[in-house]
């Protein structure tokens, strides 16, 4: 009975109180809970994004778009993939060839594909905070820039960097650095072709090679 009374002093005293302290649990609960489903579908949205990726714009987008640094390095790395297939692909050699170059869709100019690219190979190396497996794929990419624009110098600096930081925790990638590296020696050189063969017989008088001499050769 005390109890009962002690209560309802307390209830009838601090009634505003405890009001005021109820709601700020409940608007506190429901803060998290909209702070976690807007962070989850943010998330979801991220992912979403990069996954419909399908051009190097596309990516940056992405790219630029969203915090998190995972989905971020991931859509460099795929912009830039994009924009080095497409400096190698048979369509950017088009360009130069007007005729076939009007037979083909959308072809690109393989030195502003080859900047866009190693640009995105750069930002997704700056980017922090992901597995170094990601900066090592990038400068993989970087690396094969190089060698697209003849950069053999660039092409060795990177090779090298990639088989230090992989060590011993990416042998995979550090052996194809090591490939690749072994392999600039014998790209780099030009190709020697071989001289067009000489006949060595003349060739046998047709019909209007005229009249055979008459005259025979002195003894």
């Amino acid at each position: 009975q005390v109890f009962l009374v002690r209560l309802r002093y307390y209830a009838a005293t601090y009634w505003q109180h405890l009001i005021i302290a109820i709601s700020l649990v409940v608007l506190l609960i429901t803060a998290t809970q909209f702070f976690r489903t807007r962070s989850y579908r943010n998330h979801e949205d991220a992912w979403q994004d990069l996954a419909t990726v399908t051009s190097p714009d596309a990516a940056r987008s992405v790219a630029q778009s969203h915090d998190d640094p995972t989905v971020k390095v991931m859509a460099f790395l795929a912009g830039a993939d994009l924009s080095l297939s497409r400096a190698t692909s048979p369509n950017a050699i088009n360009l130069a060839n007007p005729e076939a170059a009007g037979k083909t869709p959308a072809p690109v100019d393989p030195k502003v594909a080859l900047k866009q690219a190693e640009e995105m190979y750069k930002g997704a190396l700056a980017v922090q905070g992901v597995a170094p497996v990601f900066g090592l794929n990038a400068r993989l990419g970087l690396a094969s820039v190089a060698e697209a624009n003849e950069d053999w110098t660039e092409a060795t600096s990177q090779y090298q960097q990639i088989i230090k930081q992989a060590g011993t925790e990416f042998p995979a990638i550090a052996a194809q650095a090591q490939a690749r590296l072994d392999l600039l020696d014998r790209v780099k050189k030009p190709v020697t072709l071989a001289p067009a063969e000489i006949p060595t017989t003349a060739p046998a008088a047709g019909p209007e090679a005229g009249p055979a001499p008459t005259t025979a050769p002195a003894p």
